[in-house]
């Protein structure tokens, strides 16, 4: 009988409470407890826009504007020797798949990549070339050389007053900016890595792509100085001299269409 009891009166308590909570709220003026001050701090951020304004900044603008002249002072340069002999270097930029290379498949009409299952996109062992359907013409070339060697220097120079075309300029030492802001446009510098990639040996080197035989074959032409200007056009697919080195043999080779052969050639000879 107690037990029932107190489950009715605890029934009750929680009755009040869910009915007084469901009540409206009124908010109660309780008056000021306590002595209260005015507020005689300034506000952080006016005082900080004082001290900014207060402020010499003109030594801070001059030490930014010296450290952005001297960034380019301080890239890394990396020593190369001249080279001493006008050759191409041919090298095959092509990868053989070590394993299969699965792709989503898609459903064009709803989207779904989900069903039914991957797509068999490259077999392990297949011979795959980024630049094989590319037009050789098509493709940007880059003239690699060192700015603190004054023979060097002087022949990019001229090549920089010619503005061929789909030619861009790399400088392994010396200061691009100075040279850039003659010259009113880029003069990269290279990535610790890169001149490793593009298995660059000596400068002045020209990187081109090949055509023909050497589709999708980069062309490393290294230019023994004193040269006229006019070996970069000569190198521009590559030198066939007696010299050149084969590229290594791929897995699997890929067959050049007819149509695409046919639009090197007009793209080609546009270029000549």
């Amino acid at each position: 009988m107690l037990r029932i009891r107190v489950k009715h009166t605890l029934f009750s308590v929680a009755a009040l409470a869910a009915l007084s909570l469901a009540h409206p709220a009124q908010a109660v003026d309780l008056g000021v407890e306590g002595q209260v001050y005015e507020v005689i701090e300034e506000d952080f951020r006016v005082t900080l826009m004082r001290l900014v304004a207060r402020h010499d900044w003109s030594t801070d603008q001059e030490e930014l504007k010296e450290s952005a002249q001297d960034y380019t002072k301080n890239l890394p340069s990396y020593m190369l020797p001249r080279a001493d002999v006008t050759r191409t270097r041919w090298k095959d930029v092509g990868i053989v798949v070590s394993e299969d290379i699965y792709l989503p498949w898609v459903d064009w009409q709803s989207g779904s990549v989900f069903a039914p299952g991957k797509v068999l996109a490259a077999q392990a062992g297949t011979y795959l070339n980024p630049i094989a359907k590319m037009p050789a013409a098509g493709i940007e070339r880059l003239f690699i050389f060192d700015g603190t060697d004054p023979a060097q220097m002087s022949f990019a120079r001229e090549l920089l007053k010619q503005n061929v075309e789909q030619l861009s300029f790399m400088m392994i030492a010396g200061d691009v900016g100075e040279l850039s802001s003659e010259v009113g446009r880029p003069i990269y510098h290279p990535a610790p890595s890169m001149l490793e990639k593009f298995h660059v040996e000596a400068v002045p080197t020209l990187i081109g792509f090949g055509r023909g035989p050497h589709q999708g074959h980069m062309a490393i032409t290294e230019i023994k100085l004193p040269a006229d200007s006019s070996v970069v056009k000569e190198a521009w697919f590559g030198l066939g001299d007696a010299g050149e080195v084969a590229p290594p043999q791929p897995a699997v080779l890929t067959e050049t269409t007819p149509a695409a052969d046919q639009q090197d050639a007009q793209q080609d000879g546009a270029t000549e």
